[in-house]
């Protein structure tokens, strides 16, 4: 962004209307600070652009997790979707069958591991919601024999109305957090062997 207010501010009402960023202010910076967050775009951008050596097929189960975990916390902060929609209606075919997978032991156990009728995500606890994610997802492609695309598309429609646009958008996300996942990995990588190098040399 340049250093000028009137070309500035307008840009970032911009990103603001269009739900990109929430909020924003100007703040003056030392040239430190200032040259500092330069020098993560520019590793940022080096990073996306640059060939990767090593896919996620190539991961420990553990370095998987991992890097899983610490993206989806990411999206969920800086997501819009997820920050702003907190009144999201789970279908009643998809509440019904999420309750009938859940073990009958479980079930009675507790009743706050049971799916609620509507999601508020600011208050259910997301391991609850992770929880159901993968056990109707499991049971979808079950019935479909393995087609991830047609599973994909019943998590959103329904079992006997899939929806083929839905199933394509989440194959587009899957793309780009690979891409992101695969990135990071290698940036960690080169990090980690950096200072294995300057601690041999100290």
């Amino acid at each position: 962004m340049p250093n000028d207010a009137p070309t500035a501010i307008p840009y970032l009402a911009h990103l603001e209307a269009k739900g990109f960023i929430h909020r924003f202010e100007l703040a003056f910076s030392s040239p430190a600070p200032l040259a500092y967050s330069r020098k993560q775009t520019d590793v940022f951008i080096a990073t996306y652009k640059r060939p990767v050596a090593n896919t996620l097929e190539k991961l420990s189960a553990k370095q998987l997790l991992s890097r899983i975990t610490r993206f989806v916390s990411f999206k969920s902060r800086t997501t819009p979707e997820c920050a702003d929609r907190p009144g999201w209606t789970l279908s009643r075919w998809t509440s019904r069958r999420q309750r009938t997978l859940l073990p009958t032991s479980l079930r009675s156990a507790s009743s706050t591991i049971l799916p609620p009728d509507t999601l508020e995500l600011d208050v259910t606890d997301p391991h609850v919601l992770t929880t159901y994610a993968g056990l109707l997802l499991r049971d979808l492609l079950d019935q479909f024999g393995g087609d991830v695309e047609r599973a994909v598309g019943a998590y959103n429609g329904g079992p006997r109305n899939p929806n083929p646009q839905y199933a394509a958008g989440v194959q587009m996300v899957a793309s780009y957090a690979r891409n992101v996942l695969e990135r990071v990995t290698a940036v960690n990588e080169r990090s980690a062997k950096a200072d294995l190098a300057a601690s041999s040399q100290s």
